[in-house]
């Protein structure tokens, strides 16, 4: 089987849930799932990876809030201390 460039080019969606679409085939016809660097994504949204880490590290940043709560660096400069 030759290569044609008239036939038609059948798109899917990636499977890691970006929305994006690629072509069903590589150019060796194998058939392709992902765009290259999506198929190692654990979360199919997006901003999972934020609330995860936040998840992961909240007492952490509880500490860091008292800390900076002490030295008074979260009020704005226009305040009088």
């Amino acid at each position: 089987m030759g290569k044609n460039k008239d036939t038609h080019i059948e798109m899917i969606d990636c499977k890691c849930g970006c929305g994006a679409q690629l072509n069903k085939y590589d150019g060796n016809y194998r058939t392709r799932e992902f765009i290259s660097g999506h198929n190692n994504r654990k979360y199919a949204d997006p901003t999972e990876y934020q609330r995860a880490w936040y998840h992961r590290h909240k007492e952490s940043r509880k500490e860091l809030m008292r800390e900076w709560k002490k030295q008074n660096r979260y009020k704005c400069k226009w305040q009088v201390m």
